[in-house]
């Protein structure tokens, strides 16, 4: 199963997509989920350093409502 990742990047004051590979394979039902966890946790993670970093308050809200959503 192959999972990609859609990304728009500004490139010269241009918008473009990026297609990224994220997974690709067969896993079994723990390893699955093991992966799926760790990829939660890591955008957590990211999520909550942003958080830290921002002085937006809509922004951190945006923010808190995604790691609710994870």
């Amino acid at each position: 199963m192959a999972h990609q990742l859609f990304r728009l990047v500004k490139d010269n004051n241009k918008i473009k997509n990026m297609n990224i590979k994220l997974l690709n394979g067969n896993f079994s039902k723990q390893d699955a989920m093991e992966l799926i966890t760790k990829f939660i946790q890591v955008k957590i993670s990211f999520h909550e350093s942003k958080i830290k970093q921002s002085h937006n308050e809509e922004d951190i809200k945006m923010r808190e409502s995604r790691i609710k959503q994870l």
